[in-house]
């Protein structure tokens, strides 16, 4: 399919704007400056690339690494990506700098947004700002869709953060490899002038917004576009690098400043620099006889777009809980995957997706993959009713589990040890549910389940501790309280109306006329007052 750029969303002439934007890259290493305070080693040590042909990108104030940084060396940012302006300078301050950089001899090119041109005043003239500048402007359009760009919408990028749109299109560029500076998503020094490099000049952004930006702006995001950039540009992979080792963004490799200028400078290649990321997931898997079966699993998981994850590898044994106590104290990843032999992720995003959940929402203590076509559990504290009407349990092949959580109801000695690994797993949803922490499911294409280990038997079995919870919670024999992923207790309790009601009430309400949903919250809220007398 030829590849569309002939959007009202852009301006006219993008594929020449992108072709010019080749043009300025050349194929050359592309290093990108952000405003991070680990980017002040580069400005003592830019000395040593002084010799380096390496085009630089940098974004929004953008004058301060470059007075201070690039000036060293005789060298100007040939890109810019210009956001709305997030600091306590005026958008016309930074504006005026943005034309004294355009009006440079030097070939450079502005990126940003319709919208961010029209910010600078009411008497400004966009058409003669567009005529005057014309191919150093590039104007991508940023949409929540996950499934761009495409070709249908080549410049359609996921509304993201800065940073994340100098990659993208160092990427579109062509640029040989990248390599990022003081891109350290944020600290946690309670100081906010030591969030930003020489921020008496940048200015500052509040400490919660730069999280926001990293945990849900970069970090689940990135991984996705660039698979649809490289799917959409027809472009191989190149290597990307961070140079920060404080940093929190977990796409890209972390590195020492050593490695990274190695890397620049074509004396090291990527398979000889240490990553120092610590992983965030951990994938346990437990060795099939069959080598094969392994090679294809590592192979299956190696093309997920995440890359921050360590497979464990532990040796299949009789006793299932000691195997696994050992791979789970081995693991380093904050969530932890079970991989059975020959299993599968056809959902390339599958570890991104979990993930995001749980780094964004601290409630969860557990995400679960849903097969497509499958009933949508009860949500957030609702699933307990779900769970107690049902009587299902977790597949460990679809599970993504924070690691402490894990531990707590899989190899905890007080949980009665089982017999069997699915009936250790079946323990673990039902010490895991009766102690009220929190699942979610995502729709996922996933391997199907190997259901040959269950037996009639422990599914009746854990089917009768069910009941006998569900039966305990009924006659107040007992209470229920939810959890957070750190065990902590949240508000709210276990009600019988919602119990007998919710899943009646949801069907009726979707089919009641407007004008009787009162009456049905009073015969609610008659049951709930009934129930607690």
């Amino acid at each position: 399919m030829t590849i569309n750029f002939n959007s009202p969303n852009y301006l006219p002439n993008s594929e020449q704007r992108l072709e010019h934007l080749r043009r300025i890259i050349n194929g050359r290493p592309v290093a990108i400056l952000v405003a991070g305070p680990s980017i002040s080693e580069l400005e003592e040590r830019i000395g040593e690339l002084s010799q380096a042909d390496i085009c630089y990108f940098g974004m929004n104030n953008f004058f301060v690494q470059e007075n201070h940084i690039l000036k060293k060396i005789g060298k100007h940012f040939s890109l810019l990506v210009e956001a709305v302006d997030n600091t306590n300078k005026s958008f016309s301050l930074v504006f005026n700098r943005i034309i004294d950089f355009l009006d440079r001899s030097e070939d450079n090119m502005l990126v940003s947004s319709f919208t961010n041109f029209k910010i600078s005043g009411p008497n400004f003239d966009f058409q003669k700002f567009l005529h005057k500048y014309n191919n150093k402007l590039l104007s991508p359009c940023g949409v929540y869709d996950r499934t761009v760009p495409n070709d249908a919408q080549p410049l359609h990028l996921i509304h993201g953060n800065s940073l994340s749109w100098l990659i993208y299109l160092a990427i579109i560029g062509k640029a040989s490899k990248i390599s990022l500076f003081g891109a350290d998503g944020y600290t946690k020094n309670e100081n906010t002038k030591k969030t930003y490099y020489r921020s008496e000049e940048y200015g500052t952004m509040p400490q919660k917004q730069l999280m926001n930006n990293t945990d849900k702006g970069f970090n689940p995001v990135v991984p996705l576009s660039l698979q649809n950039i490289y799917k959409t540009y027809d472009l191989k992979p190149i290597p990307i690098l961070n140079c920060s080792e404080v940093s929190f963004l977990t796409p890209f490799p972390k590195v020492s400043y050593d490695d990274a200028f190695n890397f620049l400078l074509g004396i090291k290649h990527t398979q000889e620099i240490s990553d120092l990321r610590i992983p965030t997931a951990s994938i346990i898997i437990p060795t099939p006889v069959d080598d094969e079966k392994l090679k294809n699993t590592l192979k299956n998981i190696a093309e997920q777009s995440y890359s921050n994850y360590e497979t464990v590898i532990v040796q299949k044994s009789s006793d299932f809980l000691d195997a696994m106590k050992k791979a789970i104290s081995s693991a380093k990843g904050k969530y932890v995957f079970y991989c059975p032999p020959d299993n599968s992720y056809p959902d390339i995003h599958w570890i991104n997706s979990c993930l995001e959940i749980l780094e964004n929402r601290p409630q969860i203590s557990l995400v679960c993959g849903l097969p497509k076509n499958t009933e949508r559990p009860w949500p957030k504290k609702k699933f307990i009713y779900y769970w107690l009407k049902k009587k299902n349990f977790f597949p460990p092949n679809m599970l993504c589990v924070r690691k402490q959580v894990l531990e707590k109801f899989l190899l905890e000695t007080d949980i009665v040890r089982a017999n069997t690994e699915f009936e250790n797993w079946l323990n673990f949803s039902l010490f895991f549910n009766m102690s009220g922490y929190l699942p979610a499911f995502i729709p996922t294409t996933i391997a199907k389940h190997d259901r040959t280990s269950e037996d009639d038997e422990s599914l009746d079995n854990y089917r009768r501790q069910v009941n006998d919870y569900k039966n305990r919670l009924i006659f107040k024999k007992t209470s229920h309280h939810f959890r957070d992923g750190d065990g902590n207790i949240l508000p709210g309790k276990f009600y019988l109306s919602i119990f007998l009601l919710y899943g009646l009430a949801e069907k009726v309400n979707s089919r009641l006329p407007l004008s009787l949903h009162t009456y049905l919250n009073i015969a609610k809220n008659i049951v709930r007052k009934f129930y607690q007398k």
